[in-house]
Parts: structure tokens; C-alpha cells; sequence
């Protein structure tokens, strides 16, 4: 039997494209408000003359559903469109965690068919708010936490360029025991 969902709020969030040779993970963690991930699990029917109602449990899959907030005052490029732009059409590597100290995080591979920066509610003066859904390639796995984050959406103020670049931030993880 599977449990029931699992809800982080602000959780610590990176991106990163899946595959052989896997690129850097973005960190969207300013962007996400909201992480559930949910197992779902059909039943077969197994009826027999000795047990007419004979159900038994069928395959579990699991989605995340996120919920996306942005301004509209965010630098072009550095926002949640421009980030996650390169990474549409994408398999992505999802890496969750409660804070930046935790020492395990929750990690599975979605498609992003579409940039949630597109979505949601655009309204003058409000924040822009977007919920997606993805459905999970197979089992969310229980890892060792990432050591060091990419980091998008941050200004270099110590140049005197006005453009807005990324910064590495590292974060100091707790030990896991092997």
C-alpha cells in the first residue's frame, strides 16, 4: 500500500536536463510556492465464482503538481519564462527539498511540455501565478542532497554592467550515513 501525498511548502527546488551526460541544475526555488508529490494506484479486478468482489492492488504512479509565483518586475532572462525556456520539450531531473540543510531530498524525471512562465493569471499588480502537473517517469527516489546549486535570478552587483547574471551558492548539506 502506498501513503498519501507528500506537500512541501517553499521547498528547495532545482531543474536539471536528464539524460547521459546531465547539465548543471538550475535552482528555481524563489518560484515555487508549493510541491506535492501524489502516488495513485488502480485496483484489478480479480473476481472469481468463490470471491465475486476479488479486487487486488494494480500499478502505482505518481505526478507532481507545483505551484509557480513571479513578478512582473523580474529582469528578462533571469525570470521564471527565461530560465526555464531551455528546458522546455525537455526530460528534467526534479530534485525537492524541505530547506537548503537538508540532507535527503526527493528526486524524480518529468517532461516540461511547456514554460509555466506562460501560464497563469497575468493581472496588473498581482503576482503571476501558475499550477502544472507532471507525472513522474517512475517512482520518486529518496537521495543524498545536492552540495552545490546554480542559482538563477540573482543580480552581480559587484560589476558595473547592468545586466543580471547567475551566481553559484553553495549550500552546506548535512552527512548522510552510507
Amino acid at each position: 500500500m502506498v501513503s498519501g501525498p507528500i506537500v512541501l511548502q517553499r521547498p528547495v527546488a532545482t531543474l536539471e536536463v536528464a539524460g547521459e551526460t546531465p547539465g548543471t541544475p538550475v535552482d528555481v526555488s524563489c518560484w515555487v510556492a508549493r510541491a506535492e508529490i501524489s502516488p495513485s494506484t488502480d485496483t484489478a479486478d480479480l473476481a472469481t465464482f468463490c470471491n465475486p468482489g476479488g479486487q487486488a492492488e494494480g500499478v502505482t504512479t505518481w505526478e507532481v503538481s507545483i505551484d509557480w509565483k513571479t513578478s512582473h518586475d523580474s529582469v528578462a532572462g533571469d525570470d521564471l519564462y527565461g530560465v526555464l525556456s531551455p528546458l522546455v520539450g525537455s526530460d528534467v531531473v526534479l530534485t525537492l527539498m524541505v530547506s537548503a540543510a537538508s540532507a535527503k531530498a526527493w528526486q524524480g524525471t518529468i517532461g516540461l511540455p511547456v514554460n509555466p512562465g506562460l501560464a497563469g493569471s497575468w493581472e496588473p499588480g498581482s503576482p503571476i501565478e501558475a499550477s502544472t502537473t507532471h507525472a513522474l517517469r517512475s517512482t520518486p527516489a529518496i537521495v543524498a542532497a545536492p552540495v552545490t546549486l546554480e542559482t538563477a535570478g540573482t543580480e552581480d552587483t559587484s560589476s558595473s554592467s547592468s545586466t543580471s547574471s547567475r551566481s553559484k551558492r553553495s549550500t552546506e548539506a548535512e552527512a548522510v550515513p552510507a
